[in-house]
């Protein structure tokens, strides 16, 4: 529930409507909270469009920089690195989890902040608090109604929402109302934040395209790791969070199936998007060399696309890396030889880009 909690009554009753309203039984609760909840957002909505007419004049100070990779790849950790830099500003999660409200409802952001201690993230045990970088897929999703996030909460129609993974089946009305959600969110967080953006969302991995349309001058980091952990990862992510979300029953023998097939295309996306990025304007960097020298990495990735003030936030990044010595991974069962084998056969591309062994 938590991916829509921000949503508008509107858009909720529309949303349920396509989904014939079919919702599990154990799901009830979450149903009338949800209802309620979208109620109260549009109430608060009608305060903040007295903004509209200024965040849309609103102009981005540049095009953003944009964090890629697969869930489960290290995206969360190097976003975190990376927003250390006080010069870029980013989405929190107040704010994508409030997408239509969170400029009227700063009041609000700072009492929870003061109320609420981080908790960690079911997931992975990442600490997360209402002021954490945040992906901004959340909020663009609520706006834009157009996300494989309503996927997670409606998995019976899950193929639909994959349209919108890449949109490359997705119809020119569709990826130009997307394209318009996406940029209007972005204009509210310069507006409020006034500082060029840093961005994080597995699912624009497979969107160079559209994004370069929106932003020419875009910047991309990407980062990689090992496929089997990556499937294995994935895999207790949608165990757990995407369980967390559903308002329907989902069918786990097929999950294996998905997760293979989303992430063929994704990369299939990425791989072909890439080629239209300037060398000067585009990084990779492996999830191992990060967390093994995360300092030498961002130097690196300071250097090649040149951003300004590495030296004067060696201090902060350090300072934030050593509150994550404590830090402890899941631990994933082995997986089978059949499974490792059909893994290989199908990210076999992964595998020999970035030089992982079988």
């Amino acid at each position: 529930m938590d991916s829509l909690n921000g949503i508008l009554f509107k858009d909720w009753i529309r949303l349920l409507k396509t989904n014939h309203f079919n919702i599990s039984g154990n799901a009830l609760s979450k149903l009338f909270g949800l209802t309620y909840l979208s109620l109260f957002n549009s109430l608060a909505y009608r305060r903040e469009r007295q903004y509209h007419a200024e965040i849309l004049k609103t102009k981005l100070i540049r095009d953003p920089i944009f964090v890629l990779g697969h869930w489960r790849s290290g995206t969360t950790f190097l976003h975190k690195l990376l927003c250390q830099n006080q010069q870029f500003g980013y989405a929190n999660v107040f704010e994508i989890r409030n997408p239509h409200t969170f400029i009227t409802r700063q009041n609000l952001f700072e009492l929870r902040q003061k109320q609420f201690k981080p908790e960690s993230r079911p997931t992975d045990n990442v600490m997360v608090s209402f002021n954490s970088p945040a992906e901004e897929e959340f909020g663009v999703a609520i706006i834009s109604k157009m996300s494989p996030l309503f996927g997670w909460v409606f998995p019976k129609n899950e193929n639909y929402y994959e349209t919108f993974s890449t949109f490359l089946k997705a119809t020119e009305e569709q990826r130009e109302q997307w394209k318009e959600s996406f940029h209007f969110f972005m204009q509210k967080l310069t507006f409020l934040h006034k500082k060029p953006l840093l961005l994080k969302s597995p699912l624009n991995t497979g969107r160079i395209k559209i994004l370069l349309e929106l932003y020419p001058n875009a910047k991309f980091i990407h980062i990689h790791r090992n496929p089997y952990t990556v499937f294995q990862s994935t895999l207790r992510m949608y165990e757990i969070a995407a369980t967390r979300s559903a308002f329907q029953k989902r069918d786990f023998s097929k999950l294996t199936d998905l997760i293979l097939q989303r992430y063929t295309e994704m990369y299939d996306a990425f791989f072909s998007g890439k080629k239209a990025i300037p060398a000067e304007n585009y990084f990779d960097i492996a999830f191992e060399n990060l967390e093994q020298d995360p300092a030498s990495t961002l130097n690196q990735i300071y250097t090649t696309l040149r951003f300004p003030g590495y030296s004067e936030i060696v201090q902060q990044t350090t300072a934030y890396i050593e509150t994550l010595k404590n830090y402890k991974k899941n631990k994933h069962a082995s997986l089978e030889n059949q499974l490792k084998e059909r893994i290989f056969r199908e990210w076999k591309r992964s595998f020999t880009e970035w030089g992982y062994s079988k």
